[in-house]
């Protein structure tokens, strides 16, 4: 298992394996040192470059243009465990 931030309605579509948007994979918390309790967290890159618009504004692109947390399980997105995500500003 694991827990993948993938863009929401990006120009095209993130796959749970292998995808071709090199996604940055973590598996310790950094706040604490240990292991994610559900598995390694997936970070995606969109296509729609909305990461590098979002910290020059330190805000959202645009509503439609969101995260989402999406939980993995066997390669295949758990889509009734997908959960919108809060843009927080970095300092």
């Amino acid at each position: 298992m694991s827990v993948h931030v993938v863009p929401n309605n990006d120009d095209r579509q993130h796959s749970a394996v292998s995808c071709w948007c090199d996604p940055k994979i973590e598996y310790l918390d950094p706040e604490n040192g240990m292991p994610y309790e559900k598995g390694p967290l997936v970070t995606h890159n969109s296509m729609d470059c909305r990461e590098s618009v979002e910290r020059l504004l330190k805000e959202g692109v645009d509503k439609d243009k969101d995260w989402a947390c999406v939980s993995v399980e066997d390669g295949v997105y758990d889509e009734s465990h997908r959960f919108p995500m809060e843009m927080k500003a970095e300092s």
